[in-house]
Formats: structure tokens, C-alpha cells, sequence
């Protein structure tokens, strides 16, 4: 009887260490996991502010490319339509009138809107409204 309330009294001294043991190793366990996710949360924000970062900075390439498309463009039709009337006026009265045709034949939509809407404002468009 000695004997066996000396070995349930090292079974559950063996078994109290073990559990001691285990909760150590979970401690542990638990603060490295905890550490590691600080370093991953900490790795991600700093890949989070790199990608903001070069988004704003994208973004501001593109509005510089755009602009200075636009000027290149403008800059080019102003050339073009200084040579366009040099030209004219170099070839004399046939230019200018190849010229001005030239011109009202890109613009031909404008001015087709520009007279109906006077056409309209000036009342030569009437509109009867009938009830039924």
C-alpha cells in the first residue's frame, strides 16, 4: 500500500512537471506567435504605405504625361494651322479659298448647329402643340 501511494504520488508529481512543462512551452509558443505577427503586421503596413506611396506617385506621372501630351498636341495643331494659312497666303486667292473651304469642311457640324439654333431663335421654327 506504501508502494502504490508512492508511485500515485510520483505519477502525479510526473504528471503536475508535464503539465508545468506544457503550459511553458504553450507560453512560449503563444509569445513567439505574437511577436511574429507583430513583425508580419509591421512588414505589411510598410508594403501597404510602399503601394500607397507608388500609387500617388503613378498617378502623378500619368497627369504629368497627359499634360504635356496636351501641350505637345496643342503646340503641334498651332504649327499646323500656321503652316495651313502661310500657305494660303503664299499660293494667293486659290489658297485662301482652299483654305476656307478646307476649314468649313472640319467644322461643317458646328455651323450646321450654330444656323439651326439661330434658325430656331429667330423664329423660323414654329411649333404647334395640338390636344387630342
Amino acid at each position: 500500500m506504501a508502494d502504490e501511494q508512492e508511485s500515485s504520488q510520483q505519477r502525479r508529481h510526473f504528471d503536475t512537471a508535464l503539465l508545468e512543462a506544457f503550459d511553458r512551452v504553450r507560453d512560449e509558443l503563444r509569445d513567439e506567435i505574437q511577436r511574429s505577427e507583430g513583425r508580419v503586421m509591421t512588414a505589411v503596413e510598410a508594403v501597404q504605405e510602399r503601394i500607397e506611396r507608388s500609387e500617388v506617385t503613378h498617378a502623378g506621372i500619368h497627369a504629368a504625361e497627359g499634360e504635356s501630351r496636351q501641350i505637345a498636341h496643342a503646340r503641334f495643331e498651332e504649327f499646323m494651322h500656321k503652316a495651313e494659312i502661310a500657305a494660303a497666303k503664299r499660293d494667293g486667292a486659290l489658297g485662301i479659298i482652299r483654305f476656307s473651304v478646307d476649314l468649313l469642311g472640319r467644322n461643317w457640324r458646328g455651323i450646321v448647329a450654330a444656323g439651326g439654333a439661330a434658325w430656331f431663335l429667330l423664329g423660323g421654327v414654329h411649333i404647334q402643340v395640338v390636344a387630342s
